[in-house]
């Protein structure tokens, strides 16, 4: 486990608020002991998104959110946030091919980050019995529950996707932190024209259905449609919202800095 600590703005009912104004404004934050899906199909921008939701969290105040990815190194994702923080390009960040004028904002990034508590646990952890010892771990180490636990992503975890989806809102609700997990869709939604999104694109359906309180489904009309006039939008379908509206939510996208921006405009 890697370590990358102002404790979090709270929302009303003692919520977490995810950094972005329009996302609290129709879920009231990320409810602790919560399980919440972030689907959608390639390219839409998930892992992106879920860490910048990490990224505010462990910056906003002192909790801590725990990283598991099974697709990408602690590396890769640290230069990741980083880029989103100093808008470099991680790719540039790590050539360290950076101006002067960049250094000095990548520095800054730096120790921002160094003084957060954000936790990576490593590509090997790929089982919930696994994730499970490292949380508690993490959590005894801090004598404290964690705020945020991502996991990226359930595709790549072993085992039964309905099972997984069952443990990991029991794991929730043993850490008292919100478990943000992202989920591929289907290729059907890649059939559809323009490409939009919908819950039963997801596996495990009936599962997706009981298991977590909220899912969120992202999608980038730019993605489908080269000539839209969207480009650098992105949209959050809120399609399971417990206790809260459903919905749609947009955002501005940059994704050659990993970088989400709320738009609070309808």
């Amino acid at each position: 486990m890697e370590r990358a600590s102002q404790r979090p703005a709270q929302v009303p009912g003692g919520h977490i608020s995810t950094g972005f104004a329009n996302l609290d404004a129709m879920t009231q934050g990320l409810r602790r002991g919560s399980l919440v899906v972030l689907a959608g199909s390639t390219g839409m921008g998930k892992t992106a998104l879920a860490l910048n939701l990490a990224r505010s969290i462990s910056l906003q105040g002192e909790m801590a959110v725990q990283i598991c990815s099974l697709d990408s190194s602690p590396t890769a994702l640290l230069q990741r946030i980083l880029a989103s923080l100093c808008s470099v390009e991680a790719g540039r960040i790590a050539s360290s091919r950076l101006t002067a004028e960049e250094w000095p904002r990548l520095g800054e990034a730096m120790a921002q980050l160094s003084a957060a508590p954000l936790f990576f646990s490593g590509q090997a952890i790929n089982t919930v019995a696994s994730i499970r010892a490292h949380s508690q771990e993490l959590a005894a180490q801090r004598s404290e529950p964690l705020g945020l636990v991502v996991i990226d992503a359930l595709q790549l975890l072993c085992g039964d996707p309905a099972e997984q989806l069952k443990e990991l809102r029991e794991l929730a609700a043993e850490l008292r932190a919100c478990v943000l997990l992202t989920c591929q869709s289907r290729p059907s939604v890649e059939l559809r024209p323009g490409g939009l999104p919908l819950l039963h694109d997801l596996p495990a359906l009936e599962a997706m259905q009981t298991y977590p309180h909220v899912i969120a489904m992202l999608h980038r009309e730019e993605f489908w449609d080269p000539c839209t006039t969207k480009r650098g939008e992105a949209q959050l379908l809120l399609v399971k919202n417990s206790d809260n509206p459903l919905g749609t939510l947009r955002f501005g996208f940059e994704p050659g800095f990993s970088r989400f921006l709320g738009i609070d405009a309808p």
